[in-house]
């Protein structure tokens, strides 16, 4: 059993993972950023992210597990061609969402 500091059971406790009014959960804001492409560059399903390369070069971008769990995937491997929407993440760098595979 897992307790906060407040000594409230995190588990079991209705309020845990769902917002309130004093304190909303977060809804995801409707996505657009730019279009690319590139190659899984790594992903680590136990961490639940990895990278990208662009195929344009620049930054590598960050993939997380719920954008590979929106296409029905367990993982994604290392070299694998994707197209990819870009925009900002939640803890401000560059992320890639809207995935779909290419051959």
């Amino acid at each position: 059993m897992s307790l906060t500091d407040s000594g409230r059971n995190t588990r079991t406790h209705p309020q845990a993972h769902r917002g309130n009014s004093r304190h909303p959960a977060r809804v995801p804001a409707p996505r657009s950023g730019k279009v690319r492409t590139g190659r899984v560059k790594w992903f680590d399903k136990g961490k639940g992210y990895g990278f990208i390369a662009p195929e344009d070069g620049g930054k590598d971008v960050h993939v997380h597990r719920t954008a590979v769990d929106a296409l029905r995937l367990k993982s994604l491997d290392t070299g694998q061609r994707l197209e990819f929407t870009e925009g900002p993440g939640m803890k401000g760098q560059n992320t890639a969402f809207n995935l779909k595979l290419l051959s």
